[in-house]
């Protein structure tokens, strides 16, 4: 059976879902789910793991597990508003998750290049960050 999770609220396991509409579309799931809530678990079983890995990624596995719980619970809350006539995924989302992959991507890299700019002497440091960052000519920096 659900346990109570650190913020109250229940926590979900596969084993506790239903299955029944397993291979329904999202936007069906969701049209029983209005008449029958528990339905909406499908839903939940479908695309929880693969939005877990996502967040996890991003923000690490410790908060992805409550951030999923949030998105689903206020999902849930906010599904009658649902325009059936989508079918998943939006096309026009993925570009700006290639935007947010790409800006996590130079995040990263922006932290291994500071911890190498620390290793520099600081003479070497300051004249590579006056040539690339402070526009000056090798000459100037010179």
């Amino acid at each position: 059976m659900a346990a109570a999770g650190k913020y109250g609220y229940g926590v979900l396991r596969a084993e506790d879902l239903p299955m029944k509409g397993s291979l329904a579309s999202d936007a069906e799931i969701i049209r029983r789910s209005w008449d029958e809530p528990e339905q909406f678990a499908v839903l939940f079983r479908q695309r929880g793991p693969e939005i877990q890995r996502y967040v996890a990624r991003r923000i690490g596995a410790d908060a992805a597990e409550d951030v999923v719980a949030e998105t689903f619970l206020v999902a849930f809350r906010q599904r009658s508003g649902y325009d059936l006539a989508r079918t998943g995924r939006d096309p026009l989302t993925e570009p700006f998750t290639d935007r947010v992959d790409a800006e996590v991507s130079a995040g990263a890299a922006g932290r291994r290049l500071a911890a190498a700019l620390a290793k520099l002497p600081p003479q070497h440091r300051d004249t590579l960050l006056l040539v690339a960052w402070g526009e000056v000519t090798y000459e100037q920096a010179a």
